[in-house]
């Protein structure tokens, strides 16, 4: 279960907030320019990008929930650009408060299990990308997510297909075959439950 972003703020850090309401296209900050928030997607979607030599765009963050450029709390600039990729609703906290708030012992043992969490969930996540399959993948995400063989999804099959760096068919085509196959079976409720593999 991942940690509620949110929830960490201290009243004070929640007071001094402003709510950002963005959308598709809007850049919440770019690369090179000097950090003055911290910012917590509380919905839609923020990507942080960096542009490759030949062009390419490097996504090196996806946020659907939580904080995004955490590691912009003590650097001098932004090295990427963060893009709204679906109409968001996002925290302002100002950088220096939020700094400050970090002296008292309960928010900033609350901040380093946060980052904590976000590196485990970084690390799981690119361990999964490098399985070759998509049905590897599935299993992967499933046996690191699940609890007690049972994964409530949380997330539509289209953004859980992006997050294992699937396309929506290729997770269908593999979920078909993993329940045809007795591997998986589905409830209703959006719940997916591990059987025999």
């Amino acid at each position: 279960m991942r940690l509620d972003a949110h929830s960490i703020l201290p009243p004070e850090l929640r007071a001094c907030a402003t709510e950002l309401q963005l959308s598709k296209g809007a850049l919440l900050f770019a690369q090179g320019s000097k950090p003055k928030a911290m910012y917590c997607v509380r919905s839609g979607e923020d990507r942080l990008i960096r542009t490759a030599v030949n062009g390419a765009e490097i996504v090196l963050q996806r946020a659907t929930s939580g904080f995004v450029a955490e590691a912009s709390l003590d650097h001098a600039a932004y090295h990427c650009d963060a893009v709204v990729v679906k109409t968001a609703t996002i925290l302002s906290v100002p950088r220096s408060r939020f700094q400050r708030a970090l002296s008292d012992a309960a928010f900033r043992e609350a901040w380093i299990g946060y980052v904590n969490a976000q590196l485990r969930h970084s690390r799981l996540q690119c361990e999964r990308l490098l399985l070759r399959t998509a049905r590897e993948r599935v299993l992967h995400f499933m046996e690191t997510e699940a609890r007690g063989r049972v994964l409530k999804l949380g997330m539509t099959k289209k953004a859980w297909a992006a997050e294992l760096g699937l396309t929506h068919e290729a997770l269908y085509r593999t979920l078909r075959s993993m329940l045809e196959a007795g591997e998986l079976a589905e409830r209703p409720s959006g719940c997916f439950r591990m059987k025999s593999v």
